[in-house]
């Protein structure tokens, strides 16, 4: 016999009736304000044109291979 849709209705809402306390302590537990991550200092900030461009010949390079004529005899 198969339930009534709203009895899965009813089902979720008891569900989120009974979690809902256990969750809350857990999300009211900010501790992110303090940390040991605090005192590191932050990094130099560099640009990333050499990565840019690696990438970008990998990618052409990656296309040239791709767009060759796949009917090419080996004595060419």
């Amino acid at each position: 016999m198969a339930c009534q849709p709203r009895a899965w209705l009813y089902f979720g809402m008891l569900a989120l009736l009974l979690v809902g306390p256990l969750a809350s302590p857990a999300l009211a537990a900010d501790d992110d304000a303090e940390g040991p991550w605090l005192d590191v200092p932050n990094l130099p900030w560099q640009t990333a044109w050499v990565q840019w461009l690696v990438g970008a010949a990998f990618a052409g390079a990656c296309i040239a291979v791709a767009f060759k004529n796949p009917h090419r005899s080996h004595l060419d």
